[in-house]
């Protein structure tokens, strides 16, 4: 099995004015290793290098909290897979 890194300098997301605190802290606590566990898996047949500048993910409507997170790593990592072609 090949080793895969994927470095990740800045993930930034821009939530609803009136969020509050707790909400914010519990999106973001687990959303780094979605996208990375989401990216991997997209690209896990892939080889070679790819720096990919910048990704815009859209506006993503929401329900809950948690569902937002992999709601936010799915259409990162299909935008990833979609340049890493």
């Amino acid at each position: 099995m090949s080793q895969k890194n994927i470095h990740i300098k800045n993930l930034q997301i821009r939530l609803p004015k009136g969020t509050s605190a707790a909400a914010a802290r519990q999106i973001a606590s687990g959303l780094g290793n979605e996208v990375l566990s989401r990216i991997a898996e997209n690209t896990r047949q892939k080889n070679g290098k790819q720096r990919i500048e910048n990704i815009d993910a859209g506006t993503i409507k929401n329900s809950g909290n948690a569902d937002l997170q992999k709601q936010i790593a799915r259409r990162i990592a299909a935008i990833v897979g979609e340049k890493n072609e």
